[in-house]
């Protein structure tokens, strides 16, 4: 339903999800927070394959 939304009306939509999966899917751009603080953002790929050490152990299930 959000697609199609998307793509009737041209708009722009915030998601915000903790499913990575969904969150590359769905997405086209991302901005990863973690408390609070932006810590890396780009295309929705960049969660195949982070630069920030933070953004890896959060991708890699580690959220010590």
């Amino acid at each position: 339903m959000i697609v199609n939304i998307n793509r009737k009306y041209d708009s722009t939509i915030v998601w915000i999800t903790h499913n990575l999966e969904q969150a590359i899917s769905i997405g086209h751009f991302t901005w990863v927070l973690i408390d609070g603080k932006l810590i890396e953002t780009g295309d929705s790929d960049l969660l195949k394959s982070p630069t920030h050490a933070l953004v890896k152990q959060f991708v890699q299930g580690d959220h010590r």
